[in-house]
């Protein structure tokens, strides 16, 4: 049976820019404050996305063949 969570102390915070918003999230996970704890309300949030490479067929392939010949040459000891 899972506790309920009750919180020791609750910390509303108010910021003019979305940055200072995730310099404190950043913070409050790396202090060990569950993602679940924590709540964001806002307003004109605005989404970035950052492409960080591209993945070919190719590249599916070699990593599938790589992957099958580690656990392929692994030995099962009985």
């Amino acid at each position: 049976m899972t506790e309920a969570y009750l919180a020791e102390r609750t910390v509303s915070a108010v910021f003019k820019e979305e940055e200072q918003l995730d310099g404190v999230i950043r913070r409050l996970l790396d202090r060990g404050v569950s993602r679940d704890h924590i709540s964001v309300m806002g307003k004109n949030f605005q989404s970035k996305t950052k492409i960080a490479g591209f993945l070919t067929k190719k590249d599916v392939i070699l990593g599938g063949l790589r992957s099958g010949a580690i656990f392929g040459s692994l030995k099962v000891v009985n």
